[in-house]
Protein backbone atom coordinates (compact mmCIF):
# COMPACT_ATOMS: atom_id res chain seq x y z
CA UNK A 1 0.00 0.00 0.00
CA UNK A 2 0.98 3.61 -0.70
CA UNK A 3 0.37 6.66 1.78
CA UNK A 4 -0.93 10.19 0.96
CA UNK A 5 2.01 13.36 1.53
CA UNK A 6 -0.33 15.22 3.81
CA UNK A 7 -0.08 11.85 5.76
CA UNK A 8 3.37 11.76 5.55
CA UNK A 9 4.32 15.25 6.55
CA UNK A 10 2.04 15.00 9.68
CA UNK A 11 -0.49 17.92 8.92
CA UNK A 12 -3.44 18.32 10.09
CA UNK A 13 -6.83 19.93 9.39
CA UNK A 14 -6.53 23.67 10.09
CA UNK A 15 -8.56 26.59 9.41
CA UNK A 16 -5.30 28.70 9.03
CA UNK A 17 -4.43 30.56 5.37
CA UNK A 18 -0.76 30.13 6.11
CA UNK A 19 1.05 27.60 3.64
CA UNK A 20 1.38 24.03 5.37
CA UNK A 21 4.66 22.97 4.83
CA UNK A 22 7.89 25.03 3.51
CA UNK A 23 5.85 27.78 1.73
CA UNK A 24 3.50 25.25 0.12
CA UNK A 25 -0.05 24.62 0.86
CA UNK A 26 -1.12 21.36 0.86
CA UNK A 27 -4.38 20.05 0.87
CA UNK A 28 -5.52 16.90 3.70
CA UNK A 29 -7.15 13.99 3.41
CA UNK A 30 -8.34 13.53 6.67
CA UNK A 31 -5.45 11.95 8.06
CA UNK A 32 -4.85 13.31 11.63
CA UNK A 33 -1.95 11.16 12.77
CA UNK A 34 0.28 9.43 10.26
CA UNK A 35 1.82 7.05 12.60
CA UNK A 36 -1.41 5.89 14.34
CA UNK A 37 -3.29 5.73 10.32
CA UNK A 38 -4.50 2.48 9.63
CA UNK A 39 -6.67 2.81 6.57
CA UNK A 40 -8.95 0.00 5.05
CA UNK A 41 -8.35 0.87 1.33
CA UNK A 42 -5.70 2.00 -0.82
CA UNK A 43 -4.53 5.35 -0.62
CA UNK A 44 -2.13 7.37 -3.12
CA UNK A 45 -0.39 10.63 -3.91
CA UNK A 46 -3.14 10.92 -6.51
CA UNK A 47 -6.79 10.71 -7.33
CA UNK A 48 -7.54 6.96 -5.89
CA UNK A 49 -7.96 4.47 -8.48
CA UNK A 50 -10.39 1.42 -8.70
CA UNK A 51 -8.67 -1.38 -7.59
CA UNK A 52 -11.71 -4.10 -9.96
CA UNK A 53 -13.89 -4.36 -12.63
CA UNK A 54 -13.01 -3.29 -16.83
CA UNK A 55 -10.58 -0.83 -15.57
CA UNK A 56 -8.24 -3.51 -13.66
CA UNK A 57 -9.07 -6.14 -16.34
CA UNK A 58 -8.13 -3.74 -19.18
CA UNK A 59 -5.96 -1.21 -19.98
CA UNK A 60 -6.49 2.46 -19.19
CA UNK A 61 -6.88 3.67 -22.65
CA UNK A 62 -9.77 0.72 -23.42
CA UNK A 63 -11.64 2.41 -20.93
CA UNK A 64 -10.99 5.82 -21.24
CA UNK A 65 -12.19 4.71 -25.11
CA UNK A 66 -15.20 2.48 -24.00
CA UNK A 67 -16.69 4.73 -21.50
CA UNK A 68 -15.08 8.29 -22.23
CA UNK A 69 -16.65 11.51 -24.01
CA UNK A 70 -15.42 14.59 -25.49
CA UNK A 71 -15.17 17.50 -23.54
CA UNK A 72 -18.12 19.98 -25.14
CA UNK A 73 -17.19 22.76 -22.33
CA UNK A 74 -14.24 24.31 -24.70
CA UNK A 75 -15.40 22.74 -28.00
CA UNK A 76 -16.32 26.25 -29.66
CA UNK A 77 -12.57 27.19 -28.91
CA UNK A 78 -11.32 24.71 -31.11
CA UNK A 79 -12.71 26.01 -34.01
CA UNK A 80 -11.19 29.92 -33.69
CA UNK A 81 -8.04 30.94 -35.22
CA UNK A 82 -7.82 34.55 -34.38
CA UNK A 83 -10.07 37.03 -32.47
CA UNK A 84 -9.39 40.92 -33.54
CA UNK A 85 -10.81 43.81 -31.84
CA UNK A 86 -11.28 46.80 -33.43
CA UNK A 87 -12.82 49.95 -31.81
CA UNK A 88 -17.15 48.43 -31.98
CA UNK A 89 -16.26 45.68 -33.56
CA UNK A 90 -15.36 42.38 -33.09
CA UNK A 91 -13.82 39.71 -35.67
CA UNK A 92 -13.69 36.09 -35.09
CA UNK A 93 -11.87 34.29 -37.69
CA UNK A 94 -12.52 30.20 -37.64
CA UNK A 95 -10.12 27.56 -38.75
CA UNK A 96 -11.36 25.81 -42.07
CA UNK A 97 -9.89 22.12 -41.22
CA UNK A 98 -11.07 22.38 -37.73
CA UNK A 99 -14.31 23.32 -38.35
CA UNK A 100 -14.92 21.06 -40.49
CA UNK A 101 -13.41 18.12 -38.69
CA UNK A 102 -15.96 18.89 -36.74
CA UNK A 103 -19.02 19.18 -38.38
CA UNK A 104 -17.83 15.80 -40.03
CA UNK A 105 -18.55 16.86 -43.23
CA UNK A 106 -16.37 18.77 -46.46
CA UNK A 107 -17.47 22.83 -46.28
CA UNK A 108 -17.73 24.25 -49.21
CA UNK A 109 -18.24 27.66 -48.43
CA UNK A 110 -16.50 31.02 -48.99
CA UNK A 111 -13.49 32.13 -46.96
CA UNK A 112 -15.22 34.93 -45.87
CA UNK A 113 -18.39 32.30 -44.70
CA UNK A 114 -15.32 31.48 -42.07
CA UNK A 115 -15.28 35.19 -40.46
CA UNK A 116 -17.72 36.24 -38.18
CA UNK A 117 -17.73 40.12 -37.54
CA UNK A 118 -19.87 41.36 -34.54
CA UNK A 119 -20.43 44.98 -33.09
CA UNK A 120 -19.95 45.99 -29.22
CA UNK A 121 -20.26 48.66 -26.99
CA UNK A 122 -18.15 48.87 -23.78
CA UNK A 123 -19.11 49.26 -20.12
CA UNK A 124 -16.77 50.30 -17.97
CA UNK A 125 -16.61 49.82 -14.00
CA UNK A 126 -13.44 51.20 -12.49
CA UNK A 127 -10.38 49.38 -13.92
CA UNK A 128 -12.61 46.22 -15.34
CA UNK A 129 -14.39 46.74 -19.09
CA UNK A 130 -17.30 45.06 -20.25
CA UNK A 131 -17.81 44.12 -23.42
CA UNK A 132 -21.42 43.38 -24.72
CA UNK A 133 -21.79 42.11 -27.98
CA UNK A 134 -24.54 42.43 -30.37
CA UNK A 135 -26.57 45.80 -31.41
CA UNK A 136 -29.44 44.91 -29.57
CA UNK A 137 -31.17 47.32 -26.85
CA UNK A 138 -29.06 48.51 -24.12
CA UNK A 139 -29.70 47.75 -20.57
CA UNK A 140 -31.31 51.52 -19.25
CA UNK A 141 -31.38 51.61 -15.56
CA UNK A 142 -34.92 52.50 -15.23
CA UNK A 143 -34.48 53.64 -11.38
CA UNK A 144 -31.63 56.23 -12.07
CA UNK A 145 -33.55 57.30 -15.36
CA UNK A 146 -36.24 58.39 -13.21
CA UNK A 147 -34.50 60.05 -10.04
CA UNK A 148 -32.86 62.13 -12.74
CA UNK A 149 -36.12 63.47 -14.06
CA UNK A 150 -37.43 63.68 -10.49
CA UNK A 151 -34.52 65.71 -9.50
CA UNK A 152 -34.94 68.17 -11.99
CA UNK A 153 -38.49 68.29 -11.21
CA UNK A 154 -37.74 69.14 -7.08
CA UNK A 155 -34.77 71.62 -8.22
CA UNK A 156 -37.65 73.92 -10.41
CA UNK A 157 -39.56 73.78 -7.20
CA UNK A 158 -36.61 74.84 -5.20
CA UNK A 159 -36.47 77.72 -8.11
CA UNK A 160 -40.24 78.24 -7.65
CA UNK A 161 -39.44 78.81 -3.99
CA UNK A 162 -40.80 75.39 -2.52
CA UNK A 163 -38.87 74.02 0.50
CA UNK A 164 -37.45 70.85 1.09
CA UNK A 165 -39.79 69.78 3.59
CA UNK A 166 -42.90 70.93 1.08
CA UNK A 167 -41.63 68.93 -1.46
CA UNK A 168 -40.25 66.27 0.85
CA UNK A 169 -43.97 65.96 2.18
CA UNK A 170 -45.56 66.17 -1.61
CA UNK A 171 -43.45 63.56 -2.52
CA UNK A 172 -44.28 61.23 0.74
CA UNK A 173 -40.51 61.12 1.15
CA UNK A 174 -38.12 62.26 3.20
CA UNK A 175 -36.27 65.78 3.67
CA UNK A 176 -32.67 64.10 3.53
CA UNK A 177 -33.65 61.96 0.44
CA UNK A 178 -34.91 65.17 -1.21
CA UNK A 179 -31.40 66.68 -0.40
CA UNK A 180 -29.54 64.17 -1.65
CA UNK A 181 -31.44 63.32 -5.30
CA UNK A 182 -31.67 66.81 -6.12
CA UNK A 183 -27.44 66.74 -6.87
CA UNK A 184 -28.45 64.92 -9.89
CA UNK A 185 -30.07 67.59 -11.78
CA UNK A 186 -26.87 69.38 -12.02
CA UNK A 187 -24.92 66.38 -13.93
CA UNK A 188 -23.12 67.44 -17.58
CA UNK A 189 -25.25 66.94 -20.34
CA UNK A 190 -23.52 64.16 -21.73
CA UNK A 191 -23.76 62.04 -18.60
CA UNK A 192 -27.51 62.83 -18.39
CA UNK A 193 -27.40 61.46 -22.34
CA UNK A 194 -25.58 58.31 -21.43
CA UNK A 195 -27.86 57.91 -18.15
CA UNK A 196 -30.81 57.90 -20.96
CA UNK A 197 -29.13 55.87 -23.99
CA UNK A 198 -28.03 53.40 -21.07
CA UNK A 199 -24.42 53.46 -21.45
CA UNK A 200 -22.73 55.20 -18.37
CA UNK A 201 -20.24 53.13 -16.27
CA UNK A 202 -21.84 50.42 -14.89
CA UNK A 203 -20.75 51.65 -11.24
CA UNK A 204 -23.10 54.67 -12.08
CA UNK A 205 -26.22 53.57 -10.08
CA UNK A 206 -28.95 55.53 -8.08
CA UNK A 207 -27.51 53.62 -4.89
CA UNK A 208 -23.86 55.32 -5.28
CA UNK A 209 -25.03 58.80 -5.86
CA UNK A 210 -27.22 58.54 -2.82
CA UNK A 211 -23.89 57.44 -1.12
CA UNK A 212 -21.62 59.75 -2.76
CA UNK A 213 -20.83 63.60 -3.57
CA UNK A 214 -20.61 64.93 -6.85
CA UNK A 215 -18.75 67.73 -7.73
CA UNK A 216 -20.58 70.51 -9.50
CA UNK A 217 -17.81 70.80 -12.06
CA UNK A 218 -18.81 68.91 -15.14
CA UNK A 219 -15.34 68.31 -16.36
CA UNK A 220 -14.87 66.82 -12.54
CA UNK A 221 -18.19 64.83 -12.84
CA UNK A 222 -16.75 62.98 -15.87
CA UNK A 223 -13.48 62.36 -14.20
CA UNK A 224 -15.11 61.23 -10.90
CA UNK A 225 -17.51 58.85 -13.04
CA UNK A 226 -15.00 57.41 -15.49
CA UNK A 227 -13.45 55.79 -12.43
CA UNK A 228 -16.62 53.50 -11.50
Amino acid sequence: MSYTLEAELDITPNGKADPDYLGWEIKQCGVRYFIKFAPKSVVTLMTPEPTAGFYREAEPEAFVRRFGYPDQSGIALIIVERVQIAPGKLTISLNAKRTQKLVGAELECDPDDLMLELPFTERRRGVEMKIIVGDGPANVDQVLVENVALANRWYRQLKDGLSYEAIALEAGTSKRRVQQLVDLAFLAPDIVREIVNGTQPLGLTSDWCLRHELPAEWQSQRQRIATL
